[in-house]
């Protein structure tokens, strides 16, 4: 009778045990989320590159030719890896990996956004200003707009405006020297102008170390 009332006892603290473990697991699985997708994000943005005889990072971009600076170096090594092997190209930060191809976006404005003086100027970003009309080549997602309901986004708050979820983009690749390519094209057919407001990068990731996926932006 004792023994059988002690082994109830044991089941008993077993299974509080269990209980206790798996809160544990599901109450932190958001926190270490929110640090991978903080790892990704930073990682990107921290890291510095060379501009002539100057050291930059994503925060003190000045210019369209510097954002390409950036994006050629920077961007594209964090994503893919500094390697030319492009058989390792779909590691991000070594221990994630891409589950969709990379995704550039834009918003713009109408080139009749403002007037100073009967001479063209460009608003800040907002829905009533936002440019859907297509520009540059023309043809493709880069140059033609895409509503967010059609890109199943959403708003982005960010430091001058909340942005639309709609816009123009280019899917990269999961392939290093592809996703190289197409950069160059957008660089050499202008696909930034005075007129983009914002411009995003879109990650999926899959972490096997804490076995989730998460996105980041």
């Amino acid at each position: 009778m004792n023994g059988t009332i002690l082994d109830d006892i044991k089941f008993i603290l077993y299974l509080i045990y269990l209980f206790l473990m798996l809160i544990g697991i599901l109450g932190n699985s958001p926190n270490i989320g929110y640090w991978c997708k903080n790892h990704v994000c930073d990682s990107i943005v921290n890291t510095n590159f060379q501009d002539g005889t100057e050291e930059r990072n994503f925060y003190n971009i000045s210019s369209i030719t510097q954002f390409w600076k950036f994006a050629e170096t920077v961007m594209i090594d964090n994503i893919y890896g500094k390697s030319e092997n492009d058989t390792h190209q779909t590691l991000v930060l070594q221990d994630s990996k891409l589950v969709r191809v990379p995704r550039l976006r834009q918003v713009r404005v109408r080139k009749d956004s403002c007037v100073v003086n009967q001479s063209s100027c460009y608003e800040l970003y907002s829905r009533w200003y936002e440019d859907t009309k297509p520009f540059g080549p023309g043809n493709g997602t880069a140059w033609t707009y895409s509503t967010a309901e059609e890109l199943g986004g959403s708003s982005h708050w960010g430091r001058w405006s909340t942005y639309g979820g709609g816009g123009y983009y280019e899917d990269l690749s999961l392939n290093r020297s592809e996703a190289i390519e197409k950069l160059l094209i957008l660089k050499n057919n202008h696909w930034i102008t005075g007129r983009t407001r914002a411009i995003f990068l879109d990650l999926i990731v899959y972490n096997s170390n804490v076995d989730a996926i998460f996105t980041v932006k």
